[in-house]
């Protein structure tokens, strides 16, 4: 998917990459959930990861100079989108209806990105007619790998690792350890549209 920055000229896009394939074994997924609480806040338990993890070359802690995700941004819903993100929910046991009114809803999202420390930790809410998301994700390079424990919008408990690639300019972040997937991996990357550098 694509995220507009509601402060900003409609042509200034945060990408996030959707999901390629949903799998029993694996689970590839956007971060956002629809069901949410506002009182879901993310655990500052962060701890070596044991989970071998495929590293970029370019695999670092901060952020380029130039690179800054901070801001208000919307999701430009593509059908496929709303396919991919259709399949993660009945992955998660839930209701033909309550899928429809997720995805159909989506749109409505707002996630607000605070980037601090050189972009070592990305502060997200993910805003939406259900509720908020609140949590930090913190980079780490490949010499020290790090997982991040967070209390997901459904309360589960789980990992998250994160990075920024291609010299800082990509932000890139898996979920895993989520029970209702089996332990599936849930991917996002977030990064500005070239024309926004």
């Amino acid at each position: 998917i694509e995220l507009t920055d509601d402060n900003v000229d409609e042509d200034e896009i945060l990408e996030v990459e959707a999901p390629s394939s949903i799998s029993e074994d694996k689970t590839v997924e956007d971060e956002t959930d629809d069901n949410v609480d506002d009182d879901i806040v993310s655990s500052s338990t962060t701890t070596n990861t044991t989970t071998p993890t495929p590293i970029s070359s370019t695999r670092q802690a901060t952020a380029s100079p130039n690179t800054n995700l901070s801001g208000t941004w919307a999701p430009i819903v593509t059908p496929s989108f709303k396919s991919e993100y259709d399949d993660y929910l009945k992955n998660c046991s839930q209701s033909f209806m309550f899928r429809k009114v997720i995805v159909n809803g989506i749109e409505y999202q707002r996630e607000t990105i605070r980037q601090l420390d050189n972009g070592q930790s990305l502060e997200i809410i993910a805003q939406n007619p259900a509720g908020n998301w609140n949590r930090t994700l913190v980079a780490s390079d490949s010499s020290n790998p790090l997982n991040t424990t967070i209390v997901d919008p459904d309360k589960d408990t789980v990992n998250v690792e994160a990075w920024w690639e291609d010299d800082g300019t990509k932000h890139k972040s898996l979920l895993r350890g989520k029970p209702r997937v089996k332990g599936g991996v849930f991917e996002t990357v977030r990064y500005l549209d070239g024309e926004d550098e």
